[in-house]
């Protein structure tokens, strides 16, 4: 993974957490066909995430443009690590 803790320690934990759904959702979400196994897999999410965290606010789960690369970090002369975009555009 191109992440080091350093990098996140710096940001705090909701980084963390949305590069965890980013990869969750890479991972697993992406090979889903049917719209109900989205739904079941978005609600298993949330269950896990609720349990591990039930002091942060869960509302980043929904949204739809939790997208991580890791090849905009050294085109801004960063270390090389995964970055949070803003969209696909």
């Amino acid at each position: 993974m191109l992440s080091t803790p350093s990098i996140y320690n710096k940001l705090g934990p909701i980084h963390i957490m949305r590069l965890w759904l980013h990869e969750v959702v890479r991972t697993f979400e992406d090979r889903l066909i049917f719209e109900e196994d989205w739904t079941t897999f978005r609600a298993y999410v949330k269950e896990a995430f609720t349990k591990n965290f039930p002091e942060e606010n869960p509302e980043f789960l929904e949204d739809k443009e939790n997208i991580f690369t890791s090849f905009v970090a050294p085109h801004l002369g960063l270390e090389n690590q995964y970055s949070k975009i803003k969209d696909m555009n």
